[in-house]
């Protein structure tokens, strides 16, 4: 058997596709959820521009939270900012000039947190072994990065 790889550019490098991916997951949220749910096109604009460091699947979560959370039937920008925070106004953190090490040791463990937590299929203590660390203490980190939903 021969095995073809196939190389899918990260989210952050194909942000065209971001709008039509937030109307295919907004439209199953609706179903699901039963809610009536649009979004703003400043909403939109603040998803298009944060960096997804977790690709596709952290989008498909961030819109579910919002979906779930929120209190009016549109997402707004304040919404967003709520969910994403302001690491969506730099498009590569760490790689930027203004970036502080503290930023974007910060930003780097939180890929690496989003990354364990998918790959232990939301597991806290199967992540937090991957990473080498005591479940209470990706439990704290799980908070401090608003990844606790």
């Amino acid at each position: 058997m021969k095995v073809v790889p196939i190389r899918i550019p990260p989210l952050r490098e194909r942000k065209e596709d971001i709008p039509l991916l937030v109307d295919h997951f907004l439209k199953r949220l609706r179903q699901e959820h039963q809610k009536p749910t649009t979004i703003m096109p400043d909403a939109l604009a603040r998803l298009v521009e944060h960096h997804w460091p977790g690709n596709v699947r952290e989008l498909e979560n961030t819109l579910e939270r919002m979906v779930i959370m929120g209190r009016q039937p549109q997402i707004t920008q304040q919404d967003v900012m709520a969910v994403v925070g302001e690491r969506s106004r730099r498009s590569s953190p760490g790689l930027d000039g203004d970036a502080s090490l503290t930023s974007s040791v910060e930003e780097l463990e939180r890929q690496q947190i989003v990354r364990a937590m998918e790959e232990a299929k939301g597991v806290q203590a199967r992540a937090a072994k991957s990473l080498g660390i005591t479940p209470r203490q990706l439990g704290y980190r799980l908070r401090k990065y608003g990844l606790d939903s």
